[in-house]
């Protein structure tokens, strides 16, 4: 919603969705494999239309799968300023992957973590793997400063979602 629609209607935002890209890649991939550089690709792009180089957290596709995991946390340290110092998480091993709903539920991950200043855990993540280069929330929430969330949301058939939301304040 435009800030002018919920001025006229009164409302404050809860966040601003300041960057977003789509696109649809893999061709030369199965269902579920992920494709490093158009995870890559999404990052950046949602990045650079927010104007940001880096972000506060990171909410994960991570769907604690080897096929995308470890595609996607070298893709965010290889896309991302200081990527392997960004605290990332997910939210589906609390409550499972929604398919096509996934990213709808990382965008509501996101803007909490924006209203509550911390970053939540991902729940029955104890031992990230070693090959994994991220800063992984693991074992319980952490306050932070947050201000900005990457989110993605990468799904079958190499559709590739990310987007950058910001605080409200910001």
């Amino acid at each position: 919603e435009s800030e002018e629609c919920l001025r006229d209607r009164g409302k404050k935002p809860l966040a601003w969705i300041d960057g977003i890209s789509h696109i649809v890649s893999g061709y030369g991939t199965n269902m579920v494999e992920l494709d490093k550089e158009s995870t890559m690709q999404t990052m950046r792009e949602a990045l650079e239309e927010a104007k940001r180089k880096k972000v506060d957290c990171i909410q994960a596709h991570a769907t604690g799968t080897p096929q995308g995991d470890l595609i996607e946390a070298v893709s965010i340290v290889e896309a991302i300023e200081e990527g392997n110092m960004i605290p990332v998480s997910s939210h589906k091993g609390a409550i499972g992957h929604l398919l096509r709903c996934s990213g709808v539920m990382g965008l509501a991950t996101g803007v909490i973590s924006l209203k509550c200043q911390a970053i939540p855990t991902t729940i029955g993540l104890i031992n990230l793997d070693r090959a994994c280069p991220i800063h992984a929330v693991i074992g319980r929430s952490m306050k932070a400063t947050v201000e900005s969330v990457l989110i993605n949301s990468f799904g079958f058939c190499g559709n590739y979602v990310s987007m950058v939301v910001t605080s409200a304040k910001s």
